[in-house]
């Protein structure tokens, strides 16, 4: 912090120029790259030395950054001329249906964004076997829990729903009891039901502050992790806003007995528990006793 950081491109060998244990700069020879037609992208030849030497700064600190480059050996067709693929937002390689790419041969980034890409580019793998077009993708792509997609991993079918009809609770052409308005707001405290949480403090992660001549040389981590108990501790004090966490209050206080648990044969993640209109009488209990504020009642006020 508070120190001037230059960054310089170098190729070739260095030397680390020292006067009496103390470091002056680096030096490398000077290069020319001949660069011929067939040099695409990250690829090098290999750099002419001459007498000449280049000095590089008198800098305080020095570090080595070792870059990456990708090999297009075998698969030239894909090279972009940058380095790089060119795709489609379904990560589809661009000109060349059926082959799909992710990962920093995308754009170099992280970890994360790479198992994004993964992620896209398997569903249109999926679509693309199975001869389905392939869907205009978001311009944020953000991946959300899809409950019927859930229920026909389980083998639940669904049919087709056909007026006229009157309620849908014993229906297969319905879902009921799952509203995912993750897209639309975010659960605020007024529609929790505070009372079922009891007040526990957050878990801290230490922080290890250095003076100026204790920073020198040190590579130890400044933000301490927490321990074991404190990590399971901390995650426990999660209220799950806006989402079931199956702790069984709208079964135990309704009073129709019109809330029951979903059949184990039927049940599947996000499915817990399902009510049963017929003996509903829209008296609210249910969403007043729930947690997180996740029963919302559309029967009235």
């Amino acid at each position: 912090m508070g120190h001037k950081t230059q960054a310089v491109q170098a190729r070739g060998q260095h030397a680390v120029l020292l006067q009496e244990g103390h470091q002056l700069g680096c030096a490398r020879p000077r290069v020319t790259h001949q660069v011929d037609e067939h040099d695409i992208g990250l690829r090098w030849v290999e750099p002419q030395a001459t007498d000449a030497i280049q000095t590089i700064g008198q800098p305080a600190r020095q570090g080595v950054v070792i870059g990456q480059a990708v090999d297009f050996t075998g698969l030239e067709e894909f090279n972009n001329g940058k380095g790089a693929i060119n795709s489609d937002k379904n990560y589809q390689v661009q000109g060349q249906p059926g082959f799909f790419v992710g990962g920093d041969v995308v754009r170099p980034h992280l970890l994360t964004t790479a198992i994004g890409h993964g992620a896209i580019a398997a569903d249109g793998i999926d679509r693309f076997l199975q001869h389905e077009a392939l869907e205009k993708r978001p311009k944020i792509d953000v991946h959300t829990f899809d409950l019927k997609r859930k229920m026909i991993e389980k083998g639940l079918t669904f049919t087709e729903l056909h007026e006229p009809t009157r309620g849908t609770d014993k229906s297969s052409a319905a879902i009921h009891n799952f509203d995912n308005r993750s897209d639309r707001y975010v659960i605020s405290h007024k529609e929790l039901f505070l009372g079922h949480f009891p007040f526990v403090s957050r878990n801290r992660r230490g922080i290890v502050s250095l003076t100026a001549e204790q920073a020198l040389d040190n590579f130890e981590e400044r933000l301490q992790p927490l321990l074991e108990a404190q990590a399971v501790a901390e995650a426990k004090r999660c209220m799950s806003c806006g989402q079931c966490f199956e702790c069984d209050n709208c079964v135990v206080y309704c009073p129709q007995v019109a809330v029951f648990k979903v059949p184990k044969a039927k049940a599947t993640v996000g499915r817990y528990v399902d009510t049963d209109y017929s003996k509903c009488i829209g008296c609210h209990i249910c969403a007043d006793v729930c947690p997180t504020g996740y029963i919302q009642m559309g029967l009235g006020e």
